[in-house]
């Protein structure tokens, strides 16, 4: 073979491999989860100690930069957010799996639950089964939004997003 041969044949090895690379599905795997994280964020509705029935909703805050220029791509306008947030209940409801390895945060500004939160005032849950257990009893819990963080099919942590 010459050399315009090889290097043409090369070319299109090249090009071949690029193209499978560029083509491969990185969103499912065989059981069809996904293999990265989601990130939504959502009002929830009812806890159990393996699932949560979940709204979807948008909330920014127009004081953060990030929630400013997402405010801006979504062209909402400024008097949609008198007060600097932005509230919308979403029309998708969910119910999302949760285990004893699902991670819940709060901001704890009673500071009902922990003593000491180090001035942040964050508080993370000993256990899923301990938050869920008092989201039933304590209508505070139900009434604050979080910032949920999925994979596979299932909760790894859930934070609460501050709204005021």
């Amino acid at each position: 073979m010459n050399k315009k041969k090889i290097l043409l044949l090369t070319t299109i090895l090249i090009f071949t491999l690029s193209l499978f690379a560029c083509n491969k599905d990185t969103s499912n795997n065989d059981n069809g989860d996904s293999k990265e994280s989601v990130v939504k964020t959502y009002k929830f509705l009812k806890v159990n100690e393996t699932e949560i029935e979940a709204q979807e909703v948008i909330l920014l805050n127009y004081f953060l930069e990030e929630d400013k220029k997402e405010l801006e791509r979504l062209e909402i306008p400024e008097d949609e957010y008198p007060g600097g947030f932005y509230y919308k209940e979403l029309d998708n409801k969910e119910t999302l799996k949760a285990d004893e390895n699902t991670k819940v945060t709060i901001i704890d500004v009673e500071e009902k639950y922990a003593k000491d939160t180090k001035g942040d005032r964050k508080y993370t849950f000993e256990s899923f089964k301990d938050f869920a257990s008092l989201f039933k009893t304590n209508e505070d819990l139900a009434n604050r939004i979080y910032i949920v963080e999925t994979k596979d099919g299932k909760v790894i942590k859930a934070e609460e997003k501050l709204t005021n």
